[in-house]
């Protein structure tokens, strides 16, 4: 006995690779990272044993991550900064220049310096408009990293659990 198959053809189109992706999120990611710098400037001033401008700028860190939120987000940061690519490299550089700043020695006094995009831009010879990208991608990629960490945790950011969110 003769069977008859019918088998289907299915047509496969060739697959792009992907450039670049924008995460979008519920939430203003750039005030999750300025409360994170506020946070990781007020440990860096606490840890130095030298005089510092922490007592003159202390109403600036009111304004910081808990604890708890501040060291998820430190490990998402300190993580791109250990990704062996240029492109993140750059990213990590741009995001601790803006958010926590350059360290510097001033008379034996510690200060923090957050610095601008354009002093960015003169800092690293890029320039400004590249780095204004730079910055978006490391962002968006922190948002990423951070999305990737609730899924498979299941904790989220105490700081996002309090937000309203916009729907």
């Amino acid at each position: 006995m003769l069977v008859n198959e019918y088998v289907e053809v299915q047509t496969v189109s060739e697959s792009k690779p992907v450039t670049q992706v924008h995460f979008n999120s519920d939430y203003d990611i750039t005030d999750v990272l300025d409360r994170w710098g506020n946070w990781a400037r007020k440990e860096a001033y606490l840890q130095r044993k030298a005089f510092s401008l922490f007592k003159s700028e202390q109403g600036k860190f009111k304004n910081s991550l808990c604890d708890d939120d501040a060291l998820i987000v430190d490990s998402v940061i300190a993580h791109l900064g250990k990704m062996k690519t240029k492109k993140s490299q750059d990213e990590f550089k741009v995001l601790k220049l803006y958010y926590f700043g350059e360290v510097t020695m001033l008379d034996d006094t510690v200060m923090i310096i957050t610095q601008s995009l354009r002093a960015i831009a003169k800092i690293t010879g890029i320039e400004k408009r590249k780095v204004m990208e730079i910055k978006s991608n490391a962002e968006s990629c922190i948002i990423g990293m951070l999305a990737m960490q609730t899924m498979l945790t299941g904790m989220e950011l105490e700081l996002l659990q309090n937000i309203k969110l916009l729907k």
